[in-house]
């Protein structure tokens, strides 16, 4: 399928493929990794796209659009360099993806951590309690000195 590439190491004399996939054999002054990514650029994508022939939602090439692909031939040296750096990018993407689940699991378990606290009446300290004001108006404790009381009158409890 476009959009699908590999690197195949030359292990061994002979490989089986798909009738589908097409072999690009790089020249001696092209690096396998540069054409590789070349090939899973957004350019060579479109490129590659506007020519094909699409059957059942799949884009496939002939050999002959293959062969046709411009191929930017830079030194090996900036190859090198243009790999490398594609490289340390995706790396840094991995890491900041890696980052980004970390935080969102330590979100998850403060959010626990808060919802837990708040229904035993933990969230606020002694020192940080206020009363609690309604259409401003000041509401009275819910408990008094007896327990289930408020101002001298029991308080009745129970599942809604």
């Amino acid at each position: 399928p476009l959009g699908k590439v590999s690197l195949v190491p030359g292990l061994w004399p002979e490989w089986n493929i798909n009738q589908a996939i097409a072999i690009f054999r790089p020249i001696t002054a092209l690096r396998p990794e540069f054409l590789a990514y070349w090939l899973l650029s957004e350019q060579v994508l479109d490129w590659a796209v506007s020519l094909s022939k699409a059957t059942a939602g799949q884009h496939n090439l002939t050999l002959q659009i293959c062969r046709d692909l411009p191929v930017p031939l830079c030194s090996l040296d900036e190859q090198a360099e243009i790999v490398r750096r594609i490289e340390a990018a995706f790396a840094r993407i991995d890491r900041m993806a890696a980052e980004a689940a970390r935080a969102t699991a330590l979100l998850d378990r403060l959010e626990q951590a808060t919802l837990a606290k708040a229904f035993r009446g933990q969230l606020l300290g002694a020192a940080d309690a206020s009363p609690a004001v309604v259409n401003g108006v000041e509401a009275e404790p819910l408990s008094g000195p007896g327990g289930n009381e408020t101002a001298g009158h029991p308080v009745q409890l129970g599942l809604l």
